[in-house]
């Protein structure tokens, strides 16, 4: 997005003071298969395409000194990622990680940020990522993903909790419950591998170690 896109969606809409990034395709493939282009385009499409709104809406949402938001679509595969899908699962970890560093950098603005990590939703993803593809990135004998089309929750139910956490300025919003268990097991390990450290005499500067910002 550009100066010119900006302009244009205000002269029609408006200044800007809700965005909500929602653009993501997928790739399907095992990581020694799929093509360094490939991953480049979903990175470009997933990532990317939250930085070029940000960078596009954010300074005349500063100016205007109001209250804002932003909500990143993430997805649970940043947290739970699933094989076959490494381009769209670990892009999908920087977009929560990059929706992380957002919310610290907009403190004290009036702007919120949400990070929505949704499972499974019934919508088009797979056919319309296949049919923006670029030609080269079109190949015939590319695994198929191991989920059906039009299986997952309703879309209705995820707008529902994204509208909700603009209005309650929430950051997390996790619309499918049946990943907790997963999620906790993966996070007790990382704090049970935390316990001791190959140098116990060393400590982080304490300003490295504030809470992060939610």
């Amino acid at each position: 997005m550009d100066r010119g896109a900006r302009e244009q969606i205000k002269r029609r809409l408006g200044p800007c003071d809700i965005i909500v990034s929602n653009a993501g395709v997928s790739y399907t493939g095992t990581i020694d298969t799929v093509s360094p282009d490939a991953w480049r385009w979903v990175y470009e499409v997933n990532v990317m395409g939250a930085l070029h709104a940000a960078q596009t809406f954010l300074p005349g949402m500063k100016a205007r000194a109001s209250e804002g938001h932003i909500s990143l679509i993430c997805s649970i595969t940043a947290l739970h990622p699933f094989a076959h899908q490494a381009a769209y699962t670990t892009s999908k970890a920087a977009l929560l990680n990059f929706a992380s560093v957002l919310k610290s950098e907009l403190v004290g603005t009036g702007i919120g940020v949400s990070a929505v990590c949704p499972g499974l939703v019934s919508t088009d993803l797979r056919a319309n990522s296949e049919d923006a593809r670029p030609s080269e990135l079109r190949n015939p004998k590319q695994d198929a993903s191991p989920f059906p089309t039009q299986v997952g929750m309703a879309p209705a139910f995820i707008g529902k909790a994204v509208v909700d956490a603009i209005r309650d300025d929430q950051f997390f919003v996790f619309t499918h419950s049946d990943y907790r268990s997963s999620v906790e097991s993966d996070r007790n390990l990382m704090l049970a591998a935390m316990e001791q450290s190959p140098d116990p005499s060393y400590c982080e500067p304490e300003i490295l170690l504030k809470p992060l910002i939610r």
